[in-house]
């Protein structure tokens, strides 16, 4: 059965042809529903001035219709106006395999997404960096989390063009969280501010981050706690892109507690995010 497609026509916070209306509408629209751009073309900024409804439906938010697209996010959800502790884009248990790609999620005051739901797909997005993808506006929160016992998520792609840049958020980039959060995987280019690049706790198990670039945190580069049976392969911690030289964490670059034995050993090979410049408030 064939998408339908939703589309987004203004930048307005709320009303008719807003992402709020949209993610409504698609929310019960039978089967599964695109939400599509056309708000003319090139870079435009949606100001959330409230909280976006949940996800409970199978779909897919896709930046890439966007006019202009060729590889690098054109639409920002900018949730600096959103008000205390709202997260960006959250997706509930009620479809299986919603997915967000090609967005930049910037400067909300809780998670920039949130997800609860299995078999998502977050790709070629930008969380907490700007559209060039080296300045920061940061979310307060965690970059993505994924909790609740979701499953089967995967953040990034070996791919490119899948990939994500998770930069500059208050705490962790990358949350996985929570007995039976299991199998989900990170090829991503995860940093924090005040937290871990990569975090498993709670319990989640066999989730895999493998292909990563996760350096310049202010604390570990990946963080395994209390969790057991998760793979860290092929990442570059603490290294520059190249991998040639170092752009490390201030503290060391993988910590693990618990389950001893319970992960595989890590491959310290892998990749790098460049030093980002940072705005505080909203973009001129």
């Amino acid at each position: 059965m064939t998408p339908t497609t939703v589309t987004v026509t203004s930048t307005a916070s709320a009303g008719v042809g807003t992402l709020l209306s949209a993610i409504l509408q698609a929310n019960v629209n039978p089967g599964a529903d695109v939400i599509a751009f056309d708000i003319g073309s090139g870079t435009r900024e949606i100001r959330v001035s409230t909280a976006l409804p949940a996800i409970t439906d199978r779909v897919a938010i896709d930046g890439r219709t966007q006019g202009g697209f060729a590889g690098v996010p054109l639409i920002r959800i900018n949730g600096f106006e959103a008000g205390a502790g709202t997260s960006g884009i959250v997706i509930l248990p009620g479809g299986a395999g919603p997915a967000v790609r090609g967005v930049a999620i910037t400067q909300f005051n809780g998670d920039a997404l949130r997800i609860r739901a299995n078999n998502c797909r977050v790709t070629g997005c930008y969380v907490g960096v700007l559209f060039t993808g080296t300045e920061e506006l940061s979310n307060a929160g965690i970059g993505v989390l994924i909790d609740g016992g979701a499953r089967g998520n995967g953040i990034g792609s070996p791919r490119a063009a899948a990939r994500n840049v998770i930069s500059g958020n208050d705490t962790n980039g990358v949350l996985i969280h929570g007995r039976g959060t299991n199998g989900n995987g990170v090829a991503d280019t995860p940093s924090a501010r005040d937290g871990a690049g990569v975090r498993i706790s709670g319990g989640a198990g066999g989730n895999v981050l493998r292909g990563n670039l996760i350096s310049a945190n202010t604390e570990f580069g990946v963080v395994i706690d209390g969790s057991g049976c998760n793979a860290v392969q092929g990442n570059r911690i603490g290294t520059t892109a190249g991998g040639n030289a170092a752009h490390g964490q201030r503290r060391r670059a993988q910590r693990r507690r618990g389950h001893p034995g319970g992960t595989r050993k890590r491959q310290r090979r892998g990749l790098q995010h460049p030093r980002l410049k940072r705005r505080h408030g909203p973009e001129d």
